[in-house]
């Protein structure tokens, strides 16, 4: 058993939180961190950016876990000088210690993670099969075929008996297509499956997966439980709606002033300052 020793742990989203891709990307300095398929850079790094992540993994205090939904494929492409655990693929895979870029080991998945979340994928396969179905049929009575491309997603596909089926997933190639597959399949979804809006992509997701889950088991399972680890710090920082469960148990709660989670709540706030005189 690894355990880890660690006055606190930030649980960080990558994407929108620690940096942007393409047209997202903001601030000066900028420089590439991740490559997309074809070996392009794909998302950006800015000046605001390393300095949060510098000032976040610095001295002998927080530990950095990536808590993302890209698969290890993806997570591979980043070039960030992460040396801990990593959380991917929406909690589907807890990533153990050498992650990919260090020259020691082989990278693997947590062993006891993957044994509950491969049992939970295998028991999920035909609802996995009729949510691919519903959402095949939606695009064809909708006439999105040119427009919308659909996806089995999974993880640990270069693993072998490894590798994991895991949810649905939808891009648009035509803006507002995927307002019009959500809104008919989204009534019709498994008991228990949620959803995911990510920009063109749209996930439907079964409810075994979830970034706070993998984190609960990760901190009750991995960290270090001496008694001491009751002052023990968690801050969660992210940018989305699908990353505030595991946001809210943490401590405490970091976002970036651009994320939609934190305009959704400036715009639900009421302006007070008028009261104050």
């Amino acid at each position: 058993m690894n355990d880890i020793r660690a006055k606190g742990f930030c649980f960080a989203d990558l994407d929108g939180s620690l940096f942007d891709s393409g047209g997202k990307a903001w601030g000066g300095d900028r420089q590439p961190v991740a490559l997309n398929v074809r070996g392009e850079a794909s998302s950006f790094m800015n000046a605001q950016q390393r300095a949060l992540l510098q000032l976040l993994s610095g001295g002998e205090g927080l530990q950095v876990v990536p808590n993302t939904a890209r698969d290890l494929a993806s997570f591979r492409r980043v070039a960030l000088p992460f040396s801990g655990y990593a959380i991917l693929s929406f909690g589907a895979v807890i990533l153990t210690p050498p992650l990919p870029g260090q020259e020691r080991g082989t990278v693997m998945p947590e062993p006891r993670w993957h044994a509950m979340v491969s049992r939970s994928s295998r028991e999920a396969e035909p609802q996995l099969a009729a949510v691919l179905s519903l959402m095949g049929s939606a695009v064809t009575a909708l006439g999105l075929e040119t427009s919308v491309r659909l996806e089995e997603m999974g993880d640990l596909q270069d693993l072998g008996e490894m590798k994991l089926r895991l949810y649905a997933n939808a891009k648009e190639t035509e803006a507002g297509a995927l307002d019009k597959l959500e809104a008919a399949c989204r009534p019709l979804l498994p008991q228990g499956w949620w959803v995911h809006r990510n920009g063109h992509n749209l996930a439907f997701l079964p409810p075994y997966l979830g970034k706070e889950k993998a984190q609960t088991w990760f901190l009750e399972n991995l960290a270090d439980r001496a008694p001491a680890d009751e002052s023990r710090l968690t801050v969660g920082l992210g940018d989305s709606g699908s990353d505030l469960p595991f946001m809210s148990a943490c401590d405490y709660v970091l976002m970036p002033s651009r994320s939609g989670i934190f305009q959704e709540l400036l715009a639900g706030t009421p302006d007070k300052r008028s009261d104050a005189a």
